[in-house]
């Protein structure tokens, strides 16, 4: 069955904030993701085997998002957190490495040029500060990882929020924040307008929730896994999609009108929103100096305006907790450029973004020859082979 781009956005089909970065965003192709919808509703005939080895940036990525939902899970743990309490390092690695494996699944990782132990290292780190500084912005948790399903002017969006939560002094109000455990520190403009913000946003006020744990898993014998929720019975080959793809089911189940049990809905636009850059919790090794300008690094060291600093081995790089400066009025225009962008794809316009990066898509081999046209010699010795074999 080929994917219906023609009914993009609706129930069956929901829009997430990945494939707007995908369909958008620096790295995006929109011919890329026309080729990965396609994949993902005509698998390929050995079922989708998983890849030989995972890239290290997405297993640990997925090991630290669950190493700290697994810490504010825990009641005791949490209330420890949230007190200023230290977790023991060995603590935190021996959960880290536990839920590598699982995210591993049996594959290899792919390092690629990266030491093992140092990328580990650092991601304990990161897990560290956020633990460190969480007693600063959070006052009680709602959720952590909350499934969600939205609608926006006759559009639907799925996806998931790190965290919701009790803002630090406004016991009234709601937060969001989502961990990022890259390189890069989004501009303040571009953590203003990005999808991921307003969406979430929006669902805070406008969707409906159900809790990951509602999501019942079990590895079958072919080594697949099943995830159970409600009337949703899937299977998919590794845990981290099967819990996943469940939990969007059963929203859509819901958001069809069935009851299903656990929903919920907080029906606030959040008072806080934040991008937390981990990597401002991994400490510099070695002393130096830097510009700090933007607003929260000036908060950050005490300056009133643009200056350099000095730091030394071992401090923070950053505080980590970048506020996201949005608004209630602002998912109006939220709801005008996602339409732009899902009119677009419904009109099966994918444009293709040729650049060095398509060495390793791997749907380049059909993309760059599409529309190719024979000419000359090579036409001529065509028409012949065809002749030849009848055609």
């Amino acid at each position: 069955m080929a994917w219906d781009y023609k009914r993009y956005g609706l129930i069956p089909d929901p829009v997430h904030k990945s494939h707007l970065n995908e369909l958008t965003g620096e790295y995006g192709c929109a011919k890329r993701f026309r080729y990965q919808r396609d994949a993902e509703f005509a698998p390929a005939a050995d079922g989708g085997a998983p890849e030989k080895a995972l890239n290290y940036h997405l297993a640990c990525g997925t090991a630290a998002h669950e190493t700290i939902a697994r810490a504010l899970n825990n009641v005791a743990v949490r209330e420890r957190i949230l007190a200023g309490q230290t977790i023991a390092e060995e603590r935190i690695r021996a959960t880290f490495e536990h839920e590598l494996r699982v995210a591993a699944d049996g594959r290899d990782i792919d390092w690629r040029d990266e030491s093992a132990d140092a990328v580990i290292g650092e991601r304990i780190a990161m897990v560290q500060g956020v633990f460190a500084t969480l007693p600063k912005y959070v006052e009680g948790i709602v959720a952590v990882e909350p499934g969600f399903i939205v609608q926006l002017e006759g559009v639907w969006y799925s996806g998931h929020i790190d965290l919701v939560y009790v803002p630090r002094g406004l016991p009234d109000a709601l937060g969001i924040c989502d961990w990022k455990s890259g390189e890069s520190k989004p501009h303040p403009i571009e953590l203003a307008h990005s999808w991921e913000a307003g969406i979430y946003s929006a669902a805070l006020q406008r969707g409906v929730f159900l809790p990951r744990e509602r999501v019942s898993l079990t590895r079958r014998s072919d080594g697949d896994w099943r995830g159970q929720c409600g009337a949703v019975d899937i299977t998919r080959r590794s845990r981290w999609q099967a819990e996943r793809d469940g939990l969007e089911d059963a929203l859509k189940l819901i958001a069809a009108g069935n009851e299903l049990g656990g929903q919920f809905t907080l029906e606030q636009y959040p008072a806080r929103v934040y991008h937390v850059h981990m990597r401002d919790f991994v400490p510099y090794v070695k002393a130096g100096t830097k510009n700090a300008k933007r607003p929260e690094d000036l908060e950050y060291y005490g300056l009133e305006r643009e200056a350099k600093v000095k730091y030394t081995a071992g401090e923070w790089r950053g505080p980590g907790w970048l506020p996201v400066h949005l608004h209630e009025n602002d998912i109006a225009r939220l709801a005008h450029r996602t339409r732009n962008v899902i009119g677009t794809v419904r009109m099966g316009r994918f444009i293709d973004f040729v650049r060095e990066h398509c060495q390793r898509c791997p749907f380049a081999r059909d993309c760059l020859t599409g529309g190719y046209s024979a000419r000359g010699d090579e036409l001529a010795e065509l028409e012949s082979n065809l002749k030849k074999a009848g055609l």
